[in-house]
Formats: structure tokens, sequence, C-alpha cells
């Protein structure tokens, strides 16, 4: 009886022991394949062309994790035909330096309208919806910002299409088209993306401390509505000496 009542102990045991081991080795195998997706998915976007960056994280889009978002906000960009870290420079750029002879000058109305006037994905607002969906999940604040800057320069072109203005506004028509994007629509985009794009600014360039401030402003707009804080930005920006709205 003791024998036996030891036998039932030590299998009961060994059977624990067995499923432990189980569980570990299949926990490690996944953490391991996780990463191995991830570094695939690195190394597609590293040479992938545009028609070709979504299908290279399609293997990680369920994964949930900051590294995963990093290559997915990655891929909408390069898929968009900004692969090059050029191509946003100069365009940042005008935030801070504006470029007389284009759009805004001086303290006629906000650079970061300049910014956008470049940095937009067309008319295509699935991309920018999907560009602050996943880079607001990062954990990269810069690239949190770019897609906040990006979803409002959509929207800013397609009202500029609609004007009929051409490839190179003037600051006035700059501000008509921010102006003619309705206010509900521009303060959903700064509610969802201020928090990640504005998170830590004590390292941050001149250009990002100053569109922080714009949507740092519409923020905190009387009444809290997306309607409320998009009417501000629109007075901020179409008014950079303005440091607060009704």
């Amino acid at each position: 009886m003791f024998t036996l009542k030891n036998t039932k102990k030590t299998y009961k045991n060994s059977l624990s022991i067995a499923t432990m081991v189980v569980i570990s080795l299949s926990f490690f195998s996944c953490k391991k394949n996780d990463q191995d997706a991830l570094q695939e998915a690195q190394y597609c976007l590293n040479k992938a062309a545009t028609t070709a960056a979504r299908a290279c994280v399609t293997g990680i889009a369920g994964m949930g994790n900051q590294k995963a978002f990093k290559l997915m906000c990655a891929s909408v960009f390069i898929s968009e035909g900004f692969g090059s870290p050029a191509s946003f420079a100069s365009a940042i750029q005008q935030i801070s330096n504006p470029t007389p002879s284009a759009g805004c000058s001086g303290t006629d109305c906000s650079g970061s309208l300049n910014a956008m006037n470049v940095l937009n994905f067309g008319t295509n607002t699935v991309s920018a919806d999907e560009a602050v969906s996943y880079c607001s999940k990062s954990g990269v604040v810069a690239y949190a910002q770019l897609s906040s800057m990006f979803s409002i320069g959509t929207q800013l072109k397609i009202a500029l299409n609609g004007l009929g203005t051409g490839a190179n506004p003037t600051g006035a028509q700059l501000e008509a088209g921010l102006a003619a994007i309705p206010p509900a629509t521009l303060g959903a985009i700064v509610v969802s993306t201020y928090g990640a794009s504005c998170s830590d600014l004590s390292n941050a360039s001149d250009e990002t401390k100053k569109y922080c401030a714009e949507l740092s402003t519409a923020m905190a707009a009387s009444g809290g509505s997306n309607a409320a804080i998009g009417a501000c930005l629109q007075a901020r920006m179409a008014d950079p000496a303005l440091t607060a709205c009704p």
C-alpha cells in the first residue's frame, strides 16, 4: 500500500513536471517564433518596393506589441512613397523655418501648415487612419507625431482640392483649406494623437515643440468637444500668436 501511494505520488509529480516543461518549451518557442517573424518583417521592409510593403507585415499584424506596431507604422509610409528619411526632413523644417515663397511666411500663419502641404497621403484617408492607429502604439514619439501631421495634412489636401488650389498654395489658401475641414473631424484627430505625439518633449526638436504647443492649445479649448478642439486648432494655426481659445 505504501509503495503504491508513493508510486502514485511520484507519477503525479512527474506528470506535473512534464507538463511544466511542455508549457515552458511552448512559451519559449512562441517567443522565438515572434522574434523571427519580426526580423523577417524588418528585412522585408528594408528592401520592399512601395507595392509590397504592406505584405511584409501581415505575419506580425496580430502580435499587438510595440515592435510590431513600429514596423506596421513604417509599412504605411513606405507603401505611400515616404520610405526615405529625406522625404520628411525638408518638410518638417517648414514648421520652424518656412520658405518665404511657399505658403506661410513670417507669422502670417502656422509653419505646420507648410509641412502639412507636403506631409500627407493625398486623399487617402484610409492610410492616414492606419498610420495614426499603428504609429501611436509604436512607443516612438516621432512616429506618432508624423502620423498626426499626416492625418491632418491629408484632410487639408482634400480641402485644398475642393477649393481648386494648385500644387503650391499660398498662405491664405492654406488657411482657407484648413478652415474648410469640419472642426469635429480635425478635433477627433487631435484627441486621438495628442497623447502619443506630445507625451515627452524633453529632447524634442523646436519643430515638435511648436506643433505640440498648437495641439495643446486646442486640447484646452473651452467645451472640450471635438468640434471645439478642431475650431481652436484652426484659429491657432491661422494666428500663431494666439495662446488660448475661448
